[in-house]
């Protein structure tokens, strides 16, 4: 992963966006004028930023990037040997993720998480690519490169 202009690794299990939420009554349980849209994930979203905050540049970058984005989860408990070789990967384990989070929602989760501190607006992302993976080091990893 060399010529990159950032690099950030965020570790823990990955976090993807989740849907927007409606709201047409208030707290006392009267209809609102309006129907209230927000967004669930905006505190993990805050979060995530605050973890990388430190590699931030002083001014958004400009212009068309490229985003890499790996996503490595656990293993589930069914991948490992028991017994003896309790701890083990069994030969038979995948190394592909092919269930659970969509990496599109993945994507867009980190996307909007650096979104005008890294980069002014995420629709200068032109280029990249997203990848969902097992691993014993469960983590998300970010590459930004300016074209």
């Amino acid at each position: 992963m060399d010529n990159w202009d950032i690099k950030l690794i965020v570790l823990g299990e990955p976090l993807s966006q989740s849907r927007p939420k409606f709201r047409s009554r208030g707290r006392n349980g009267k209809p609102m004028p309006f129907v209230k849209t927000y967004d669930p994930s905006a505190n993990s979203k805050r979060d995530f930023l605050a973890l990388v905050q430190e590699k931030a540049p002083t001014k958004p970058l400009l212009g068309p990037l490229r985003v890499d984005c790996y996503f490595y989860y656990a293993h589930l408990s069914g991948h490992y040997r028991t017994g003896k070789y309790a701890g083990i990967l069994k030969e038979s384990a995948p190394v592909w993720k092919d269930t659970g989070k969509d990496r599109d929602n993945c994507d867009k989760f980190v996307l909007d998480a650096l979104e005008g501190v890294f980069f002014r607006n995420d629709s200068q992302v032109c280029d990249g690519r997203i990848m969902k993976k097992y691993s014993e080091n469960p983590r998300t990893e970010v590459y930004i490169k300016k074209l």
